[in-house]
């Protein structure tokens, strides 16, 4: 008899509570969503000429440095390269 309860009454309602519950609360999370992904620029508002020009700016500092990190990299490379070669002929 108790299974059969289960059965009729707790699995049913849970089922409706499940689905009630991604109607009224997933489904719009998952609809803002996809919206943002979509159009980005309608949550932030428009971006100005200025903001234009600090960003290009922000990101040709960042490729310099980039670019002078690489330059680094590869002295330290030649360097340690050039260390090892002294020491394995000495040794």
């Amino acid at each position: 008899m108790p299974d059969e309860v289960f059965v009729l009454l707790v699995i049913p309602i849970a089922c409706l509570s499940m689905g009630l519950t991604l109607h009224y609360a997933v489904k719009p999370f998952v609809e803002a969503l996809i919206k943002v992904i979509r159009e980005p620029r309608q949550i932030g508002g428009p971006v100005s000429d200025e903001e234009v020009a600090e960003l290009r700016a922000d990101v040709q500092f960042l490729t310099e440095t980039v670019e002078a990190l690489r330059v680094k990299v590869e002295f330290d490379r030649q360097l340690a390269a050039t260390s090892r070669d002294a020491s394995s002929a000495d040794g």
